[in-house]
């Protein structure tokens, strides 16, 4: 007798607690057609074909085929074993990201509590990108040529600190207190310095693309040849500041106090100036902006290319 014969489909005689082939029909085809085909008919074989006694009188249904069910299982872990390896891979990825990200936060939180521990108050060149170092007391501290991007400094105390060259971009410095502060040839592209207490500062050349000052005070701060285009200056205090070859273009200067501010040579393009006090201030093409008033209450010393060291460049006693 031919083996083939010996077998045949009988679902219904399955037990009752096997599951139906239609329930793995639906299973396999939730994980699409590249195993749809192949899954359906290994399944049904493994649950729905019996051995039948073709020369028996009596009908009797042997053992379910435990080989086919192996082999089934066998396929079905070939088909799964990609995507759990795929998955597997990205959870180490993201982990080895995560864990990446966490060392570095580490390391910068170690280097900031180095700082403020030094005795020789130096950091040039420190790596603080993104770190949280609002509150703090910073004060005569050295970050010279510092990449401080993304940096929280809100409220932080900066007096008398040197930033030269530092990158502030994007850095927020609400409320931060940079007073007496060189910040000359600095980068502080959208950067947020609202309300900033600034008097005194040197930002001889720096660049404040698109960097919000509103409210900030900037009386008596050297801003030559500052990048100034696109900043909100709205209701901030220039009293005295010099702005010499400054450039202003498209700047918010609504409501700001420029009242004996040295302008001269100085772009405002399209700057909004819309409410801003202007009383004695030299403007770019060397006038006065009150009849009778012939020089600026502040000389230009401020913006000496080469200025003296700081302070705290000096080594510590």
């Amino acid at each position: 007798m031919n083996p083939q014969d010996r077998i045949r489909i009988n679902t219904d005689r399955l037990p009752v607690s096997w599951p139906r082939p239609n329930s793995f029909t639906k299973l396999v085809q939730s994980w699409g057609k590249p195993y749809h085909n192949l899954m359906r008919s290994l399944l049904i074989d493994a649950w729905a074909f019996e051995y039948w006694n073709t020369d028996s009188s009596t009908t009797t249904p042997a053992r379910p085929m435990r080989w086919n069910i192996f082999v089934s299982l066998l396929v079905l872990f070939a088909a799964v074993t990609p995507t759990a390896w795929r998955v597997a891979r990205e959870q180490l990825s993201r982990y080895q990201t995560l864990e990446a990200v966490a060392d570095a936060a580490t390391e910068t939180v170690s280097t900031a509590q180095a700082v403020l521990s030094s005795p020789n108050r130096r950091c040039q060149r420190c790596e603080f990108a993104g770190a949280n170092l609002s509150g703090q007391d910073l004060s005569r501290k050295n970050f010279r040529e510092a990449n401080m991007a993304g940096a929280n400094l809100t409220r932080t105390q900066l007096i008398n600190a040197v930033l030269h060259r530092a990158n502030l971009t994007q850095a927020t410095l609400h409320q931060v207190n940079l007073q007496g502060a060189d910040l000359s040839e600095a980068i502080l592209v959208q950067a947020d310095l609202s309300q900033a207490q600034m008097l005194h500062v040197s930002l001889v050349k720096a660049d404040l693309t698109n960097a919000s000052l509103t409210q900030a005070e900037l009386r008596d701060t050297a801003l030559c040849s500052a990048q100034l285009q696109g900043a909100d200056l709205s209701e901030a205090s220039l009293y005295g500041a010099i702005l010499r070859q400054a450039d202003l273009a498209n700047a918010d200067l609504r409501g700001a106090d420029l009242r004996y501010a040295d302008l001269y040579e100085a772009d405002l393009t399209n700057a909004n100036l819309t409410g801003a006090r202007l009383e004695f201030a030299t403007m770019p093409d060397g006038s006065t902006y009150n009849q009778g008033y012939v020089q600026p209450v502040n000389p230009s010393h401020g913006c000496d290319s080469n200025p003296a060291e700081s302070v705290a460049d000096q080594p510590a006693t």
